[in-house]
């Protein structure tokens, strides 16, 4: 049997190719004459830089700021003549444990900083930022300042960008990017309202309850006085990405896509998927969020699209997700043994996703011709 494995990353335990080995691994411990491919995939988030390593590209060194502020030793990397940033490197995400202010004083300085050192690279002509993974909530205007955008309070004096600084703004200087800009999606979310990156986002980024419909009004004013009368970037899907990275990168000239897609042409899965006669996918947590352009989501679309039969091993499910049984997914199997905690589940992952291996590998030979 040919078993195509594309997994994405397991966030703080496992990458793309580790979650996939290990499965790979459980398969052929009891069915040793399978063959079996692992693909290392992404959705637009961590994970999408490591892709474009595996492909051939060069990690280059940067030093930027974290969403504190604070000096950070990050990188970017280089593949031909494509520079490939994530968020979460200079941006990412932190623990409610590790914080150090409210979500609110947060900013993406950091992730401009990178762009900012692409752009000056002699070999690279376009700029691709993974937008997945953040823990900035600052409407992007972090990101916009170490691009040389300017902003202004109303005695125009200049504010400083952090996300609860966003009702000040009243005037927006924004210099536009020469090279092509691509942000990549994981999520379709605009920029505010109900279903936007302060109301979505927020609280698990620590902006506190009382906060979030002040921010996101905030970060309304902003997108106005940003894109003018003339333009609606902010009710663009994917305008909320990285607490609104999206909508900077709008701003600058630049577009949105599929980060899960376009990681999917780069690894020519549907080439994969036809070769296959099971294919095997997978996330840290199964939710509502999967089906808004997730990795397991467009696996299963694709994998759909030639009848082939999936699987999701996942670290956890949340809420409905009937639509992907809908889509061809026959088995949803969660990797947690029993009730334990969260360090426990994260350190012992490679082990959970391996012992999850072995037992939907005995489901495929049933189900097999």
């Amino acid at each position: 049997m040919k078993i195509l494995v594309a997994v994405d990353s397991f966030k703080g335990s496992l990458s793309s190719l580790d979650a996939g080995r290990a499965i790979a691994s459980g398969l052929l411990e009891v069915f040793p004459s399978w063959d079996i491919r692992v693909l290392p995939v992404a959705d637009g988030g961590e994970g999408t830089a490591a892709v474009a390593q595996f492909l051939g590209g060069k990690i280059i060194p940067a030093e930027c700021q974290d969403i504190y502020g604070r000096l950070h030793a990050g990188y970017w990397v280089l593949w031909n003549d494509t520079a490939i940033i994530e968020v979460a490197v200079a941006s990412g995400f932190v623990t409610p444990d590790k914080r150090l202010r409210d979500g609110d004083a947060t900013t993406s300085y950091g992730t401009g900083q990178l762009i900012r050192q692409a752009l000056s690279h002699p070999d690279v002509s376009r700029v691709i930022v993974a937008l997945g993974g953040s823990g900035s909530t600052d409407g992007g205007m972090g990101l916009m300042a170490a691009l040389d955008c300017d902003f202004f309070d109303q005695d125009h004096n200049p504010v400083k960008p952090l996300g609860r600084y966003l009702g000040r703004v009243m005037e927006a200087r924004i210099q536009p990017i020469t090279k092509p800009l691509i942000g990549l999606t994981d999520v379709n979310v605009p920029l505010t309202g109900t279903n936007g990156a302060v109301m979505m986002f927020g609280p698990q980024k620590g902006v506190p309850s009382q906060r979030l419909n002040s921010l996101d009004q905030d970060m309304a004013h902003f997108a106005q006085i940003v894109q003018g009368p003339n333009h609606h970037w902010d009710d663009i899907p994917g305008a909320g990405s990285a607490g609104g990275m999206g909508f900077a990168i709008l701003a600058l000239g630049g577009i949105l896509q599929s980060g899960a897609e376009v990681v999917a042409n780069w690894v020519s899965l549907d080439e994969w998927i036809n070769w296959a006669d099971w294919i095997i996918t997978g996330e840290g947590k199964l939710d509502s969020q999967t089906l808004q352009g997730k990795l397991v989501n467009i696996v299963t679309e694709r994998s759909h699209l030639q009848n082939k039969p999936v699987v999701a091993i996942v670290g956890s499910r949340a809420g409905r997700v009937e639509d992907l049984y809908k889509k061809g997914v026959r088995l949803i199997y969660p990797i947690v043994p029993g009730p334990l905690s969260l360090d426990e589940a994260m350190t012992n992952a490679r082990c959970y996703m391996r012992d999850a291996a072995i037992h939907v590998g005995f489901t495929l030979e049933q189900c097999h011709p």
